[in-house]
């Protein structure tokens, strides 16, 4: 069954990460990490971050149309008020579209990711390393550019996905 999921870590900036099928049925993984400008954010508004993770969210969902989408759901963080609106834009978008969802507990992120629910951010990230990012990891022909920073909102992002390819198979 060919399908294409999108992970989501949520807050001020916000992680993604896209796992599909290529021609040879392989997974094949693209990420990156959005925000608003750091200018924008000094005076930001929590409408303003709304709107910015909504534009960028309906704009991802129109390009990818995945086939589920899987977010970091976090019960008890700072930002908070960040998450759970950017969790209703999340929902409301979804529902609205027919894509299936669910929200990966934290804890159970980092359980799939480095084997334990406690994991730190950085061993989480080294899960990250360990896992794709040698040569063909990412179904590429080279290693890793060094040059390309992962940040711990990829990370969240790239396991979410993850989580939803395996469940997905």
């Amino acid at each position: 069954m060919e399908c294409k999921i999108l992970g989501v870590d949520l807050g001020k900036k916000w992680g993604w990460a896209v796992i599909e099928q290529d021609a040879d049925r392989r997974p094949l993984v693209r990420f990156g990490e959005e925000t608003l400008t750091n200018d924008a954010l000094l005076n930001a508004s929590a409408g303003m971050v709304y709107h910015g993770f909504q534009t960028w969210l309906k704009l991802i969902l129109l390009q990818e149309m995945p086939s589920l989408v899987v977010y970091e759901s976090v019960r008890f963080t700072r930002g908070m008020s960040y998450i759970e609106g950017q969790k209703g834009i999340l929902l409301a978008e979804l529902e609205g579209l027919g894509v299936e969802f669910y929200g990966l507990p934290i804890g159970t992120l980092k359980k799939w990711a480095a084997g334990t629910g406690k994991a730190t951010k950085t061993q989480v990230m080294q899960a990250v390393v360990d896992r794709w990012m040698e040569p063909d990891g990412f179904n590429q022909d080279a290693p890793w550019d060094g040059r390309r920073k992962l940040t711990d909102n990829i990370a969240d992002a790239l396991w979410c996905a993850q989580h939803g390819w395996w469940r997905w198979q």
